[in-house]
């Protein structure tokens, strides 16, 4: 409401209305978080775990893992990572963008985040959750414990081995770019911590399908 002085006493009242945009949709933003450690059960309660997490908006699902010579941003249907167990599903708010917007906003952040810059600690895909769900809704809501476990491993990083610093070689058989899907396989070898295949010490840590579905509840929380 504008008030404007008239003179003798007077104001004169003018309501200016806000005509929304006719071209603006609203974009539901959800955090879809996945155990990716059998550890999680033991220590999902004192806001410690090795997780898995990926934006979903109108129902696809938008993620970040290691691959060379292009984005590490995936997308694919939601609750279907290579590996994970899906825990919970958490309403970080809602976008008001026009699609013009929302697809500047993905082409971006696939250009802000190639796959040969994935970093276990530094930059894995909790960070790119936090980020993409940032530019979309203009604050950071992730929650903390998500990736609580990398920013420790980055607080203690002289505690750590080398070599979870360094960026992954490439196969040797591979001579193209990676699939989506095998993007995503390898995010989820290298996620935070390694396997015990590549690492005596390493935890174990759900690989396949068929490991998930063996998982407590059926795949479902741990």
């Amino acid at each position: 409401i504008n008030a404007e002085y008239m003179g003798n006493g007077g104001l004169s009242c003018m309501v200016n209305r806000v005509v929304p945009d006719p071209d603006l949709e609203e974009f539901g933003v959800y955090l879809n978080v996945y155990d990716i450690a059998k550890f999680n059960r033991y220590t999902h309660w004192a806001g410690l775990g090795a997780y898995h997490s990926a934006i979903e908006v109108n129902g696809l699902e938008y993620s970040y893992g290691f691959c060379y010579g292009r984005t590490g941003v995936c997308v694919m249907a939601p609750f279907a990572p290579l590996g994970g167990v899906f825990r919970s599903q958490i309403h970080l708010g809602t976008a008001l963008l026009t699609r013009t917007e929302f697809d500047s906003v993905v082409s971006q952040i696939k250009l802000d985040f190639p796959g040969e810059n994935y970093c276990p600690v530094e930059r894995n895909c909790n960070h790119f959750s936090s980020e993409f769900s940032s530019r979309l809704l203009k604050q950071r809501k992730v929650p903390n414990f998500v990736n609580r476990l990398a920013w420790l491993g980055n607080v203690c990083r002289c505690l750590l081995p080398s070599w979870i610093f360094q960026k992954p070689t490439p196969p040797r058989s591979s001579t193209t770019p990676a699939t989506t899907a095998a993007s995503h396989e390898d995010e989820n070898r290298i996620m935070l911590l390694p396997g015990p295949e590549s690492h005596p010490g390493g935890f174990e840590i759900y690989r396949t399908d068929d490991e998930a579905k063996s998982a407590p509840n059926g795949g479902g929380n741990v």
